[in-house]
Parts: C-alpha cells; sequence; structure tokens
C-alpha cells in the first residue's frame, strides 16, 4: 500500500484566508527529478548569495584599491550569473512541478490548476512548503509536520 499525506495550502484571495487540502500518494521518479533540477537552482542561487556577502564584507574591510577592483569585478561577474538564472524559466519549470504532483495525484480542484491561483494567491513560503512535503511524503516528520499544520488550520479556518 502507498504511503500519503493530507498537505494544506494556504492562500489569500481578496484579503480573506483561506485553505485547500490536497491528498498526495503518488510522487513518480521523473517529479523527484525534475525537483532536484529545480532544487539545483535554488542551492546554487543560494551559494552565490553568500559568496556575495563574503565580497561585500570585504571590499568594506580592505584599502587596497586593486584588491577592491578585483573583488568587484567578481561580484558583477556573480551578479550577471544569477540574473542568468533567474531567466531561465525557473518559476515556470516550478509551476508544472506543482502541476505535475497535482495531476499524477487526481487533484480536480479548479483553482489548483490554475497558474494564476499560484502566482496571485499563494505566497512563496507555502508553495515550497508544498512541493518539498509532497516530494518527501514518506518521511514520518513531514507527516507530523502536515498533520500539524492542517489542525492548526482547520482552528483558524
Amino acid at each position: 500500500m502507498r504511503s500519503s499525506v493530507d498537505l494544506v495550502i494556504k492562500y489569500r484571495r481578496n484579503g480573506i484566508d483561506g485553505f485547500k487540502d490536497v491528498k498526495i500518494d503518488f510522487i513518480s521518479n521523473r517529479i523527484i527529478k525534475d525537483f532536484n533540477e529545480i532544487n539545483g537552482v535554488v542551492q546554487d542561487v543560494l551559494s552565490k548569495s553568500l559568496r556575495l556577502n563574503e565580497i561585500a564584507l570585504k571590499i568594506k574591510n580592505t584599502d587596497d584599491k586593486r584588491k577592491k577592483a578585483e573583488l568587484l569585478s567578481e561580484k558583477e561577474e556573480i551578479e550577471k550569473q544569477v540574473k542568468e538564472l533567474g531567466k531561465s524559466d525557473f518559476f515556470e519549470k516550478r509551476l508544472q512541478l506543482i502541476f505535475k504532483i497535482l495531476s499524477q495525484n487526481q487533484c480536480q480542484d479548479q483553482d489548483l490548476l490554475n497558474p494564476n491561483f499560484w502566482d496571485e494567491f499563494v505566497e512563496p513560503p507555502e508553495i515550497i512548503d508544498f512541493i518539498n512535503s509532497a516530494i518527501s511524503k514518506d518521511d514520518t516528520n513531514s507527516k507530523k509536520k502536515s498533520l500539524e499544520r492542517k489542525k492548526y488550520f482547520t482552528k483558524i479556518g
């Protein structure tokens, strides 16, 4: 028997909070591959952001003009790389991943199958949490967290 997890997607429409329940009981290998690709981009951006912070600190703490010029050049190159990553249809790939997850789990909710819903009404942390929780549906800690979130939203909803 497949394991499953009941997830809660919190959203806000016209200033009113709401939530939607989704049962996830199947995650294909293709979804895992797509997730890993998307997650790789996220990790790359985080790594580059950390490096940019290090560079900014070094620039602030050095009086050597040659060293500052080298650091500024490196900073510009990294910023250019981060911008390129942002242009790599990252958000579209993430949205398609959500739709694959929903489709493979027979979700019929037309809101959840609408790109505008995710773009306009769901906060980024909720999107990330949904994807991560779905991917890790077999993880016991993920199930506990999902159950706690469901209880919380049931109380406030």
